[in-house]
């Protein structure tokens, strides 16, 4: 599975040979997983820096990926975060975000291979990052997996609205929060079926869900325009 997702990876950025610039993650600064053990269901934040080299002027967005190849034979390739830059030249970029480490978000119970790079129009990538982690059920009480099926979440991409649909009436969601790659909260309110997500900018967001017994659901959101 590592060796299929490397090959991509390499296909991927052959396409893009040719141009000057180059995006390179720097590894110095890369807080992707602390520690490399986490809990099933843990919503850890993270931060990693790209570096823009080659001395021609950005402006544009800039996209991070991530890619999770699980030794259960599960596979995930996803955006995680995204930052809109304008004249950058030579210079650095921050990118802070969430992860839900849970089946949502390619994660099972066991050993993994997570692979991070960033792509953006008219930039080459020159390198990626990558880490090895482990995910472990939590001793004890068994965490909120189930709750995850009883809650639905459509549409997802959505460009104006979500709905969330309660199948178990045994489970009450109390508290509505949206967080963006940021960590900062742009929505919060009482639970209601279909929120507004009209105004907020294109891009990854984060849902969580409070539930009545105080355990709280993660989900990722996409937001279209």
């Amino acid at each position: 599975m590592k060796k299929i997702l490397l090959i991509a990876l390499i296909i991927f950025l052959g396409n893009l040979k040719g141009f000057s610039q180059n995006l390179k993650v720097d590894s110095a600064y890369a807080e992707l997983v602390l520690p490399d053990t986490v809990n099933y269901n843990d919503n850890l934040q993270h931060t990693l820096i790209v570096n823009i080299t080659g001395g021609v002027v950005y402006t544009g967005d800039v996209y991070l990926m991530a890619a999770v190849d699980s030794s259960n034979g599960n596979q995930s390739i996803d955006t995680v975060a995204t930052r809109s830059v304008q004249n950058k030249q030579n210079d650095t970029i921050m990118f802070t975000y969430n992860e839900v480490y849970n089946n949502s978000n390619g994660y099972r119970i066991g050993g993994h291979v997570v692979v991070v790079w960033p792509i953006a129009a008219t930039l080459t990538t020159v390198d990626t990052f990558e880490t090895n982690i482990h995910v472990k059920q939590v001793v004890g009480i068994r965490k909120n997996q189930s709750y995850y099926n009883d809650l639905i979440i459509y549409p997802n991409p959505s460009k104006n609205y979500i709905n969330i649909k309660n199948t178990n009436q045994k489970i009450k969601v109390k508290q509505v929060r949206i967080l963006d790659v940021n960590g900062r909260v742009v929505y919060h309110a009482k639970f209601t079926h279909r929120i507004d997500m009209s105004k907020l900018k294109k891009g990854v967001y984060f849902l969580n869900l409070e539930l009545d017994n105080h355990e709280i659901l993660h989900y990722k959101l996409i937001k279209d325009e």
